[in-house]
């Protein structure tokens, strides 16, 4: 069982108590595994394969904050630099949008345009659909 031969340890087991002790060191084993593949998903920002692996509530809210944070860090980052059109891809609040618009001018006003258009929310004109 120690070296996760758990295939070779079952077949070796005379007592149920012997199996349901495989069976028991076996599932751990999995869960260790997927909790360590999960840190390291959440860890290298690969969030598709992370959701993948998450069970628990409490999974599922870290896994949210940890994106959350990729994202409020890569959107400052593209303000700081004044670039408006990554910045506006990352955005996702109507406080983010409008700090682009204000900091981007012009060309943040046009882009956010064509984002709502495309969304659907607005028409040809800026009119709310």
């Amino acid at each position: 069982i120690s070296e996760g031969q758990f295939e070779q340890a079952a077949e070796l087991a005379e007592t149920p108590s012997e199996r349901e002790r495989v069976v028991r060191a076996e599932a751990e084993y999995q869960e260790e595994c997927r909790q360590t593949w999960l840190r390291y998903h959440t860890a290298t920002g690969e969030y598709e394969t992370a959701l993948d692996l998450v069970v628990t509530e409490e999974e599922v809210r870290a896994l949210n904050e940890s994106m959350e944070s990729h994202r409020l860090e890569h959107l400052n980052y593209h303000m700081e630099r004044q670039d408006y059109a990554n910045a506006l891809e990352l955005a996702a609040t109507e406080a983010e949008y409008t700090d682009i618009i204000h900091f981007g001018g012009r060309a943040g006003v046009m882009r956010v345009a064509k984002i709502l258009q495309a969304a659907g929310l607005i028409a040809d004109g800026g009119v709310p659909v």
